[in-house]
């Protein structure tokens, strides 16, 4: 990939419920801040990722009505469902958009789920599942994790205690992150005696589902120091997909797409695994952030839940792992999380006091049936 696209603004909300807000208004907040981050240009086109948005009857087509609220009028306007990676695919119609042309993009992604009953949530959640086999047969997205953690467990002899430290660093890492969802580190024996969910995964193995906006501008690297702009650079990217009925996989415990994803993304950056600074994981399930990480190739099968627990991937190491608190601790927000993951790794790569150079953001939708690895670098202007 040539880096011509950087991203020179991102503007998020804090990862809550917002009773008071409608999710058209959540949108615009965190747009609205995006833009300003930039300086306010001119946008050339918009594409929002929002996953349930449609499935829970909030809001259709909800980027049109955002893009009203803020005035922008007159260009494409696209939103994007497609589960845990529709803000991730959002960002890749961005780089499409610029591979051409010179101007502005706004990207990302808008989520609501606090107007809706749990119940609700987890149904609506089956549409990007494979709903045939999940729905009739009564079983869960937590019961599927809970069902690929006994695996894990005993395949590879891990401790059961073991599989929720990746959720303890995620608490660690949000203390400070001022749009985190639960802003306060826990002990491993807390988690491990809190309520269980689908043995053997307890609350804490579980990311919690919040409404939540982030955003982000888009431009070329041309245009980006024309006009002054801080800037960190979109270096690479890679997408693929699973089986979705995990029944039909080789090996379930294997998440291939995620290791072709992130091939590829390392690939057309032209760098290794060596190289990076960051991941931000997606981690909707402890157990899901464990089989990502060695799909990533970091560490090699049934190994992860041991690093972690022996203190690895901590801010400052290399790599450093949802060094802003991850899916667990800033919160779930569904079709929006990748822009978080993104914004995030971008607040990193500009920031003076850190010693980041390269990120690479996972994403993904369900257990591994789609995923995306964004690769971005600290990019120039004092960036």
């Amino acid at each position: 990939m040539d880096n011509n696209v950087v991203v020179v603004g991102y503007g998020m909300v804090r990862v809550g419920e917002y009773w008071y807000k409608d999710i058209v208004s959540i949108g615009v907040e965190a747009a609205e801040s995006a833009l300003e981050a930039a300086g306010n240009p001119d946008i050339d086109a918009f594409y929002v990722g929002s996953a349930l948005s449609s499935a829970l009857g909030i809001q259709g087509n909800v980027g049109l009505h955002i893009a009203d609220e803020i005035g922008l009028d007159d260009f494409i306007v696209e939103t994007i469902s497609s589960g845990g990676v529709s803000s991730g695919l959002a960002f890749i119609n961005g780089l499409h958009y610029l591979a051409s042309r010179h101007g502005y993009v706004l990207v990302g992604g808008v989520e609501k789920t606090s107007d809706n009953l749990p119940t609700e949530v987890s149904e609506a959640v089956l549409v990007d599942l494979d709903r045939r086999v999940m729905k009739y047969s009564g079983l869960t997205e937590a019961g599927l994790a809970a069902i690929l953690a006994r695996l894990y467990m005993e395949r590879y002899g891990v401790d059961r205690s073991k599989i929720t430290q990746i959720s303890v660093l995620d608490h660690e890492n949000a203390v400070d992150n001022p749009y985190a969802m639960f802003r306060k580190a826990v002990t491993l024996d807390m988690a491990l005696s809190s309520p269980i969910v689908a043995d053997p995964l307890t609350i804490f193995d579980v990311s919690p589902y919040g409404d939540g906006a982030a955003f982000l501008v888009l431009t070329t690297k041309d245009r980006a120091i024309e006009d002054g702009l801080r800037y960190v650079e979109v270096a690479g990217y890679g997408f693929a997909r699973n089986r979705v009925p995990i029944n039909y996989r080789e090996d379930i415990l294997s998440f291939r797409a995620t290791a072709k994803a992130v091939g590829d993304a390392l690939g057309s950056a032209g760098i290794s695994l060596d190289d990076l600074d960051i991941i931000e994981l997606f981690d909707s399930y402890s157990i899901s952030g464990l089989l990502a990480l060695e799909g990533i190739g970091v560490c090699e099968s049934g190994s992860s839940a041991n690093e972690f627990s022996r203190g690895m991937f901590r801010r400052g190491m290399r790599p450093s792992i949802n060094t802003f608190g991850g899916l667990k601790a800033r919160g779930y927000p569904i079709g929006a999380t990748t822009a978080y993951q993104i914004s995030e790794a971008v607040i990193r790569l500009l920031s003076d006091s850190d010693d980041y150079s390269t990120a690479l953001i996972h994403s993904m939708t369900g257990f591994d049936d789609e995923a995306l690895a964004i690769i971005l670098r600290r990019g120039g202007l004092n960036a």
